[in-house]
């Protein structure tokens, strides 16, 4: 009954735009449903093929790209919205557009996929399960000349091709019948490298490109291609790029200033072979391509230049190797608080439509809304309730804080703890849990005050990026508060506490006299913080950092945080994983506890993935450098992968350049790493990266520290009364001291 009332509804619509519309919410909301699209086109039985062919154009035009990690996925919701754009399309005779979802669905349909033919395949799917091969499927199909070069322009098909169920013998079938002419083909294998990106994308483009074996006249056609790869691809596509250019037949004296290019590759190999291949066309080169040459040996390792210095007749040029100095970088000052209402609620709008705001855009937008409510709260309601209303789901916390300044909720409706975190034992040791709870307490408690004794602020505030409050600003804030007779809220000042930046001792002795002046409780609280220099917890090797929240007042929501906390309690379930700026952001003046709750007690490395991208954040913040933090360190040499290494080696060069980062230290650790793995760890692609941008201290400190247990003792020489040279020192007998903030 329900599918006949919803054909009925189609049926009425009468502009195509209306009926796509219709048709993309139903799909939207059928999409568990197989086999759904073809019910869907008798409603449409008897429409014009002018029609139709818009209404078909239009829904394909909605296809989505899925994933290429979805692409093997033979139920895919998109196949359904694809199969109903094409019988349409079918319907009027009409020939389809090239928009990249639709042409990704039709081309995913001949893999292990229901044979399509004609519309009455699309509208009755044969019940079979006989599969046919990707190659007959494609020769089938009247759209394969127009459509399947297009697949190859569509971001993921190249990383198809390096996985176990590639096309790469399909496609070249299909060559060698003449479906698929082979310079297309070998084109688009070649656009493909041109264009870069991950290394596994490119891989699978050199995969097809090798496999469909180009011979020399169609190498000889696409040499300035294959210059343009030895200078800018990546390195075993260059080589290959240079390899093919010298089975090119004639003179390419003319690429030669292309192909020098590549004499910057890191890979020695590459640059090898690149001047190999210049050395092969210099006497046909004139003397404009033999002076770009020369300005381009600077590029090449030592031992080619001189080298190629020689054959060019040039003097070799000495090459400043040495990298810029390391820029040590500081935290940066966050944005003003928003100075009207209607800009306090664009801000909170702007909160609410990001699926997972920053922390510290949560606090400037709740400071805002603070700040406005405090000002003009019937003005602020004005502006902010058709943003509240629109929104199906607000976060608990914010929600009640919305609602008590649209006057929507009492002081009663309001709980004076968002939950009881003591008898959830497995949410309490949960970052990201955690977090969100202290959120919600805040902001409950903030929306309570608002509905009794509004404040113009909030003391929490941050200050800088990382997290941190100037002890001066807090100072200045709790006087206004006691200048308008205003008591703090107690998670509000448990919050600024810690993240109060505490300033020398002359300075800091002056900000606390000026607290405890006014002898209110809550500047007396803050002058004995003050004093007591923020009471960063001592540490010794073994023991665990501590946080001082079980006393000083803390209440009980904050001193949740004086445990060893789990940041992958909940991996592989539905809860979110943590994120380091939200650590950081609740306690960004206490390093070496953040790097405690990142790293292993006992001493093993840890993966530390989710935190890796804003390592170097971590590293900003403010507090000691201590075991725990190196720790962080080597544990991040031990184990990052391409896409977080730039921010790995940016953290090291940034703790180096602080005196933060204990070389010999990290070096020694991951020796022992080695050692009770019983195999080397694969420190290479960070160290690497770092040799590169400097950090030389660092790299030999660990290659001299973790090499020895996999590197042979060699004897020494019969004429030498040098002794083996390894282990090079002592190993450590414990932890590295602890070090002054930068």
């Amino acid at each position: 009954m329900h599918a006949a009332a919803t054909l009925a509804a189609l049926g009425c619509r009468v502009t195509s735009a209306e009926v796509t519309k219709a048709l993309i919410a139903l799909w939207r909301r059928q999409r568990n449903s197989s086999d759904w699209a073809g019910p869907q086109l008798d409603a449409f039985a008897g429409r014009d093929s002018g029609w139709l062919a818009d209404a078909g154009r239009r829904v394909a035009a909605a296809v989505p790209v899925r994933r290429p990690v979805d692409w093997a996925f033979s139920g895919h919701t998109n196949g359904e919205l694809y199969r109903l754009a094409r019988g349409l399309l079918w319907m009027a005779g009409a020939v389809p557009e090239t928009d990249d979802g639709f042409v990704l669905e039709w081309a995913l349909t001949k893999w292990r996929r229901k044979p399509e033919r004609t519309l009455t395949d699309i509208t009755h799917p044969r019940r079979t399960t006989a599969e046919e091969s990707v190659a007959k499927a494609f020769r089938a199909d009247p759209y394969t000349a127009e459509f399947l070069p297009r697949v190859f322009d569509i971001t993921g098909f190249g990383t198809f091709l390096s996985h176990p169920w590639h096309w790469r013998a399909e496609l070249i079938a299909l060559s060698e019948t003449g479906e698929l002419p082979r310079a297309p083909l070998i084109d688009r294998c070649v656009d493909g490298l041109l264009r870069g990106g991950r290394v596994i994308e490119t891989r699978g483009f050199q995969k097809l490109l090798d496999e469909v074996e180009p011979t020399e006249d169609e190498l000889a056609e696409r040499a300035h291609d294959w210059a343009g790869l030895a200078g800018h691809a990546e390195a075993p596509s260059a080589g290959r790029a240079v390899e093919s250019l010298r089975r090119t037949p004639g003179d390419s004296a003319d690429l030669l200033p292309a192909v020098a290019i590549a004499f910057g590759y890191d890979d020695t190999t590459v640059q090898e072979q690149a001047w190999k291949l210049t050395a092969r066309h210099l006497g046909t080169a004139g003397e404009t391509v033999r002076t770009q040459l020369i300005e381009a040996l600077p590029r090449l390792a030592p031992d080619l230049r001189e080298r190629a210095a020689a054959a060019l007749g040039a003097q070799p040029t000495a090459t400043d190797s040495e990298p810029p100095p390391v820029v040590v970088s500081s935290p940066r000052p966050t944005a003003a608080a928003p100075g009207s209402a209607s800009e306090a609620v664009q801000e909170i709008a702007a909160l609410l439509a990001v699926r997972r705001p920053t922390a510290l855009d949560r606090e400037r937008a709740v400071d805002g809304l603070i700040r406005a409510a405090y000002r003009d709260r019937a003005a602020l309601a004005e502006h902010l309730a058709p943003v509240v209303h629109r929104q199906g789901w607000i976060p608990g916390g914010l929600n009640e804080l919305l609602r008590a300044v649209l006057g929507e909720v009492t002081v009663e409706d309001i709980p004076a703890d968002p939950g009881d975190m003591s008898g959830r034992a497995d949410h309490k040791r949960c970052i990201p849990c955690l977090y969100d709870y202290l959120l919600q307490a805040r902001w409950h408690e903030a929306a309570r005050r608002l509905l009794t004794e509004p404040v113009p602020f909030l003391l929490a505030t941050p200050g800088w990026s990382t997290g941190a409050l100037d002890a001066a600003v807090l100072v200045e804030r709790l006087t206004e508060y006691t200048r308008l007779g205003l008591r703090a809220d107690h998670t509000d000042l448990d919050q600024a506490l810690l993240r109060t930046w505490l300033p020398e001792p002359p300075e800091r002795d002056r900000l606390a006299t000026a607290a405890a002046g006014p002898g209110t409780p809550d500047g007396t609280r803050l002058a004995h913080w003050l004093n007591t220099g923020g009471v960063h917890a001592g540490h010794h090797p073994g023991a665990r950092t501590a946080l001082p929240v079980g006393r000083d007042g803390f209440t009980v929501a904050f001193r949740h945080l004086d445990q060893k906390l789990d940041a992958t309690w909940h991996f592989s379930t539905g809860f979110r994983p943590a994120v380091l700026p939200e650590l950081v952001a609740l306690v960004p003046v206490f390093r070496e506890y953040l790097a405690d709750q990142l790293t292993n007690p006992y001493g093993y490395p840890v993966f530390l993935n989710e935190y890796l991208a804003d390592l170097p954040l971590l590293v900003e913040a403010d507090g000691p450098a201590g075991p725990r933090l190196n720790m962080v360190f080597a544990s991040a040499i031990a184990g990052t992968d391409r896409a977080d290494r730039p921010a790995v080696v940016d953290a090291l060069l940034q703790a180096s350049a602080r005196g933060d980062l204990d070389e010999q230290w990290c070096g020694e650790q991951l020796g022992r790493w080695t050692t009770q793995r019983d195999d080397m760890m694969d420190v290479a692609p960070v160290l690497t990266e770092a040799a590169r941008a400097g950090a030389y201290r660092l790299v030999w400190a660990a290659c001299t520290r973790c090499s020895p247990p996999c590197w042979p003792c060699r004897p020494a020489p019969a004429n030498s009364a040098a002794s083996c040279c390894w282990p090079p020192t002592a190993p450590p007998t414990s932890a590295p001291p602890a070090k002054s903030p930068a």
